[in-house]
């Protein structure tokens, strides 16, 4: 677990042994390798707070609907609130 966090902490690749135990064996069954990697800046390209301006590029977000449309046949209105909401 301590080369676990100094690896977290100097954000370096570590690579994870997994079994059980009480296992007297020297080979794990299983390894989980933790790479870090570039970031993935294209979520939300050219996104902006509406709020103050600031960029919201590479930030997650979900859309969520409503739940409620409003329909007006004679006029030919159709209205769906979605809501973007940005973690």
């Amino acid at each position: 677990m301590i080369e676990i966090r100094k690896s977290l902490e100097r954000m370096s690749d570590v690579c994870v042994p997994c079994g059980p135990a009480d296992r007297a064996e020297t080979s794990p069954d299983e390894r989980v390798k933790v790479r870090w990697v570039d970031s993935n800046r294209t979520v939300n390209s050219g996104a902006v707070s509406a709020i103050d301006g600031a960029s919201l590029e590479g930030v997650a977000s979900i859309r969520l609907h409503s739940g409620r449309d409003y329909v007006d046949d004679r006029n030919g209105i159709f209205v769906r609130y979605i809501f973007n909401i940005f973690f």
